[in-house]
C-alpha cells in the first residue's frame, strides 16, 4: 500500500533510479494535479457545472446551514476583535495612499 508520506530515499518522479522495488510512495505532486488539470480542463469544468447544475439545492442548503450558525458569528466576532487594529491601519495607510493619488492627479490636471 502506498503511504502518503514521501520515504527517505524516493526518487519521484524519476522512478527508475529509485531504491525501492515497489513505489512507497503513491501521491501525486502539485505539479502532477496542475499538468492532469491543464490537459482535461474542460471536462473538469464541464463534469463541475453538471454537479452543481444537479445539486445546487443541497449544495446552497449546507452552505446556509454552515453560514447561519451561532458558533459562525461567535469566530466573526473574535476575528473582528483580534484583528481591529490592524483594519484600522489598513484602512488609514489606505486612506493617506488615496488622498496622495488625488493631489498628484489634480496637480496633473492642473499643470494641462
Amino acid at each position: 500500500m502506498a503511504s502518503s508520506r514521501k520515504p527517505p530515499k524516493c526518487c519521484k518522479p524519476d522512478c527508475f533510479h529509485c531504491p525501492y522495488a515497489d513505489c512507497r510512495y503513491g501521491v501525486a505532486e502539485p505539479k502532477d494535479y496542475s499538468q492532469y488539470y491543464e490537459e482535461h480542463r474542460e471536462q473538469i469544468l464541464a463534469k463541475r457545472k453538471l454537479y452543481y447544475k444537479k445539486h445546487r439545492n443541497e449544495i446552497i442548503a449546507r452552505q446556509k446551514a454552515n453560514y447561519d450558525t451561532e458558533e459562525n458569528t461567535l469566530k466573526c466576532r473574535n476575528w473582528r476583535e483580534k484583528n481591529l487594529e490592524k483594519r484600522r491601519a489598513y484602512e488609514r495607510e489606505r486612506y493617506l495612499r488615496r488622498k496622495e493619488e488625488k493631489r498628484i492627479e489634480q496637480e496633473r490636471k492642473a499643470a494641462v
